[in-house]
């Protein structure tokens, strides 16, 4: 197995979870050279046909993952070279995975000694949680997903979403922001006044860190279920619309007017409804209200998929809008559909939406379209003998050098690089280009130092996996 396989996400999380518990551990962060790291083993998880994997299997196969990347490192750096500093020995990364999933094996020793007595999935989920508390919440959602039972997952997620709602919810009224907008509204504040007023309240600012405390997946969606529980459906929908094109407002309420969107999409909102509400006997910004309820129309037809496809299909909006049109007229995800992306999209918006519905999406039929079209994709450029500095602009990795130019420390930058999928796909390429892994390497060290105009950059990326990822972790709550 490659280091470059583990930019999956579910791998690379692993991989990041155990360099902070060794961080955590104070272990120490700097390598043997004459230690071969342990076996080396390929265990293919990027190319598994199985749909779930065991906890107990991720586990096993990213430590040999890890230790194939820790030895790539001392392929790259140890001939003729000093010593890498800042990289994570084996023996740390070993103790510290251990550790970090100590509390999912106990979760899932749970689950399996329930499973066998034909226990029902609402009961499965009541026990796990009688057996392991709130703080393990994260880890048992982690443990969950790994066993092969999507109905206890589904219960698993929900419970926690409704949960995480109600602290959002009782935050609020706690803050008295309920009554706080009551009162501007009795003063006769027009709705866009009157939330930009609200957002800009002391009281509003802490709920906001708070719900984004509490729910670190999709906390624009949880603050709009509960601004739509204490306010006017429309009022929030026009005050989140025009507040988005607000200079002082833009990026929170643009996230959180895609929520309420997704929320319509979530609860089967008809289109018609939404026209009511926003054109009818309210002709001011008509333009933007004709504008939000086009895009909802458009949007709305994904009320078909389930919620992680949805929430796919929303990261990459426009391009999505044109995969799931032609997928509906049941074009084949072959180079004719290839063609008809680009024509309204950059390749690299192509290729990290289809990216996004191959990780995330639970629509099976569109998880192989999509990587049909990523197929489509390499296969194309292997015809046209694409060079790996071409491809690599194509998939605009270059504008990624404008990170490294700031203040963002290296090991951020590394994660950034290496996590996106464009990367990988580009990675992919070069292995059918070359069928070389060694050769790969190489090529991929040359192309990134040449285009990054910096010498051993590429080496010094694969080195700065020690720093940051507290923000990563095993798990997270699923989206309701």
């Amino acid at each position: 197995m490659r280091l470059l396989r583990l930019a999956l996400p579910l791998h690379a999380a692993l991989l990041f979870a155990a360099l902070d518990a060794a961080r955590q551990l104070n272990l120490s962060l700097s390598i043997d050279f004459n230690d071969s790291g342990g076996p080396v083993a390929d265990p293919q998880l990027a190319t598994s046909n199985k749909e779930e994997r065991t906890a107990a299997e991720i586990a096993e196969g990213a430590k040999k993952g890890i230790s194939a990347a820790l030895l790539k490192v001392r392929k790259l750096s140890g001939k003729g070279k000093k010593p890498l500093n800042d990289v994570v020995p084996w023996q740390a990364l070993d103790k510290a995975t251990r550790a970090r999933l100590i509390k999912t094996k106990k979760t899932t020793r749970s689950y399996t000694q329930l499973a066998p007595k034909d226990v029902s999935e609402e009961d499965t989920v009541s026990k796990l949680t009688d057996h392991h508390t709130e703080e393990d919440k994260a880890s048992r959602i982690g443990a969950i997903k790994d066993i092969e039972n999507k109905g206890v997952a589904s219960i698993e997620a929900e419970s926690w979403a409704e949960r995480v709602q109600e602290l959002a919810d009782d935050e609020f009224t706690r803050l008295r922001l309920d009554l706080k907008a009551s009162e501007m509204q009795e003063e006769g504040f027009v709705p866009h006044i009157l939330y930009q007023k609200l957002f800009s309240l002391p009281e509003c600012v802490r709920w906001k860190e708070y719900v984004e405390e509490i729910d670190t997946h999709d906390s624009a969606m949880t603050m709009v279920k509960t601004l739509t529980r204490f306010f006017d459906v429309r009022a929030l929908a026009t005050a989140l619309m025009i507040l988005s094109v607000t200079d002082s407002t833009e990026v929170l309420a643009t996230k959180m007017l895609t929520a309420q969107l997704r929320y319509w999409v979530r609860t089967k909102v008809d289109p018609k409804k939404v026209e009511e509400w926003m054109l009818v006997d309210e002709p001011y910004h008509f333009y933007l209200k004709q504008g939000l309820c086009r895009r909802y129309a458009d949007v709305s037809t994904w009320s078909v998929y389930d919620p992680a496809t949805q929430d796919a299909l929303f990261k990459h909006e426009n391009v999505m809008l044109t995969f799931t049109d032609l997928a509906n007229k049941d074009m084949r995800p072959d180079a004719d559909m290839l063609s008809a992306l680009k024509r309204s999209h950059t390749v690299s918006e192509v290729a990290l939406a289809m990216a996004a519905v191959e990780v995330e999406a639970g629509d099976e039929r569109l998880k192989r379209d999509a990587t049909s079209v990523l197929l489509e994709l390499i296969k194309l450029w292997k015809i046209k003998e694409k060079s790996p500095d071409t491809v690599f602009t194509l998939l605009e990795l270059d504008h990624l050098k404008t990170l490294s130019d700031g203040d963002i420390h290296l090991a951020d930058y590394a994660k950034s690089f290496f996590l996106d999928p464009r990367f990988v796909l580009w990675d992919a390429y070069l292995m059918e280009l070359y069928k070389g892994e060694r050769e790969v390497m190489n090529i991929m060290r040359d192309t990134v130092d040449r285009i990054f105009d910096r010498d051993g950059f590429f080496v010094k990326l694969l080195t700065a996996a020690e720093p940051v990822l507290k923000r990563i972790r095993e798990s997270v709550p699923p989206s309701p």
